[in-house]
């Protein structure tokens, strides 16, 4: 038998195919593994965004039950006598606006609403402010109220505050 010369060695091309295809496996291994972690996150973005929707539309839809709701009662705030609660100084507490509660939140979801006159009554000063609009027709004049919602739902809480007029 004829000993191999360093020539044969280097031209020896046995389990070059078994390299390559490890390589080619290894490659396509973290291919996969890539788009199985980004198909998770997009998972869990589309189910954060759920939820964000779902507290959306129970807050704008707790804001709105609180426009069907008597606005001439005690629990509306009343921002022209300066009842607005605040937080133990001068600051304005949103927490403490929502005061009743919405039947809407179903499924762990928890909704309030609450409501803030802006009117400014006849006679005080700053009474000729654009806020303020005679009534022309039946009724009296219009009122400008800001209605305020709120959903909590999985550790996502959503607000909303609407612009609303109604003559009382």
């Amino acid at each position: 038998m004829a000993e191999k010369t360093d020539k044969d060695i280097l031209a020896n091309e046995d389990g070059f195919a078994l390299v390559t295809a490890m390589l080619f496996l290894v490659a396509l291994t973290v291919i996969g593994i890539a788009a199985t972690n980004t198909t998770s996150i997009e998972v869990d973005i589309a189910g954060n965004e759920k939820v964000y929707r779902r507290n959306f539309y129970l807050a704008e839809g707790a804001a709105r039950e609180a426009a069907q709701q008597d606005l001439s009662s005690g629990w509306v705030w009343e921002a022209n006598k300066n009842d607005l609660p605040v937080d133990g100084g001068n600051n304005f507490d949103m927490d403490a606006v929502f005061t009743n509660s919405s039947p809407l939140g179903t499924d762990g979801a928890v909704t309030r609403y609450g409501v803030v006159d802006r009117d400014i009554p006849q006679g005080t000063v700053g009474s000729g402010h654009s806020l303020k609009v005679e009534g022309t027709g039946t009724g009296g004049r219009m009122n400008f109220f800001d209605l305020y919602g709120q959903s909590i739902e999985a550790n996502t809480e959503v607000r909303v505050i609407m612009g609303f007029t109604k003559r009382l």
